[in-house]
């Protein structure tokens, strides 16, 4: 019970990662306001399960990269639990467009605002919306950026997406340096290929062949949420007490380099 009385609020609290970390700050102590935008069935269940297992939770509509609603969404948070101590920025506001993520060449400004700036300034302003609440209560906190593999390495199609996981790579350490008077300490986990699925085929042939795929290239295989909680948990205790500024990256050795053929 590492997070025992402690308050987190978690962006894109209602799937995939998200819920992954939720649900394990509840099982460490944490009451945790889980954040959703566009399922808010998969928030009100992970509040269920929560509250099942003796837990308090509470689910919040509102879409990261909006100013007003994410106003009303701490203010909201605030009323409901009257502190935080844990800011967890997991949603990422931008959309890829109907294409989806496309060459670097092909790249519209529309698409670079969604897919930087909106997820860009949802980490750079709700982390100071986080921040002064942990300070206005004076015990201090800890904030964690969800980024990716692609803040190391580049992939075809990600120079946006990539881009902007590197930009809040970099931002975290800003943070980091910035908020430790206030014993404020903010670190990133950057994830490689995390299996999200509930169950095979949920999210279709596609996400079931990309994860067959990834089982053979990367050396521990797919990840699951799970594996990214268990690292969000130690980085919001007090075990990470001296943690800051930095990166974990959980990714089941994706980054490795190859072995050469000879």
């Amino acid at each position: 019970m590492r997070l025992t009385e402690k308050v987190a609020l978690v962006t894109g609290g209602s799937r995939g990662i998200g819920r992954g970390i939720a649900l394990a700050y509840a099982r460490e102590g944490a009451r945790v306001a889980v954040n959703y935008n566009r399922t808010p069935d998969g928030a009100f269940q992970v509040v269920e399960k929560i509250r099942a297992a003796g837990g308090d939770a509470e689910a919040f509509p509102g879409d990261v990269g909006d100013t007003e609603q994410m106003d009303e969404l701490f203010r909201r948070v605030d009323e409901r639990f009257r502190r935080l101590d844990i800011y967890v920025n997991n949603a990422n506001a931008g959309r890829p467009g109907s294409s989806g993520w496309t060459h670097y060449l092909e790249v519209t400004e529309e698409q670079l605002f969604q897919g930087f700036y909106l997820s860009f300034k949802a980490a750079f302003t709700n982390g100071q919306r986080a921040t002064r609440r942990m300070i206005a209560q004076g015990s201090g906190g800890s904030i964690i950026n969800i980024t990716s593999v692609h803040q190391e390495r580049a992939w075809d199609h990600d120079a946006v997406y990539g881009s902007m996981k590197a930009a809040i790579k970099r931002l975290t350490m800003s943070q980091a340096r910035e908020l430790a008077p206030h014993n404020i300490r903010v670190n990133a986990i950057a994830p490689g290929f995390i299996d999200v699925r509930l169950h095979p085929g949920e999210r279709g042939p596609g996400a079931d062949r990309a994860a067959d795929v990834i089982r053979g290239e990367v050396p521990l295989g797919p990840g699951v949420p799970s594996d990214i909680a268990g690292a969000a948990v130690f980085l919001a205790s007090d075990d990470a007490r001296y943690v800051s500024g930095t990166f974990i990256l959980v990714d089941g050795g994706m980054l490795i380099a190859p072995n050469a053929t000879i």
